[in-house]
């Protein structure tokens, strides 16, 4: 028994595998896991990289989506075009762009 009263969670190798390849939200939600956050941390325990990451990596930018970059929040750009924090940030640091301040 883990500090927080639960069980500790056993994974199965079909339950690992499909780790990183959608959202950790969706994935907890398949597995009946009440927190996205348990999953999340066997990911990261596991070095497997995040669905949002491997998504965007190879994603082409639009003139449009650039045009976005530092004229508002990374999160609300993010929100925006459906991508993640990280990979706007990525991007908008990339180019030399300034970060949006209020």
């Amino acid at each position: 028994m883990k500090k927080n009263g639960r069980p500790k969670r056993y994974w199965t190798f079909e339950e690992i595998q499909l780790l990183g390849t959608m959202s950790d939200e969706k994935i907890s939600r398949i597995l009946n896991i009440p927190s996205s956050s348990t999953v999340t941390y066997q990911r990261h325990r596991l070095n497997i990289q995040s669905y949002a990451s491997k998504k965007d990596v190879y994603r082409t930018w639009t003139k449009k989506e650039i045009s976005l970059l530092g004229t508002m929040s990374d999160e609300k750009v993010a929100r925006k075009i459906g991508i993640s924090r990280l990979n706007v940030y990525k991007k908008r640091h990339d180019l030399n762009i300034n970060a949006w301040k209020k």
